[in-house]
């Protein structure tokens, strides 16, 4: 068992030891709000090493563009918070 306080500002240390996928599809069906609050973070490119990453990303069947955003859900009638296009 280690005495060593944790590091502060951990998640900066974790950002520079993980990289994003690169070449892949997200697909996800969102349909009863299971994904409200939750943020996404949709780089064109590697925020470390500035490569291009190419990724797409679909919710509900629209691809949505590059970008971070936290949705809201939709219904038939109301479509609040997704990246404008995707409404």
């Amino acid at each position: 068992m280690s005495n060593t306080p944790p590091a502060k500002n951990c998640h900066l240390l974790s950002a520079r030891s993980n990289k994003y996928l690169q070449s892949s599809v997200f697909d996800i069906t969102y349909g009863k709000g299971e994904l409200d609050g939750f943020w996404f973070d949709h780089p064109e490119d590697e925020p470390i090493d500035g490569r291009r990453l190419g990724n797409v990303l679909r919710i509900n069947g629209d691809e949505i563009p590059n970008g971070r955003f936290i949705p809201v859900f939709c219904n038939a009638t109301e479509c609040t918070d997704l990246p404008p296009g995707n409404r």
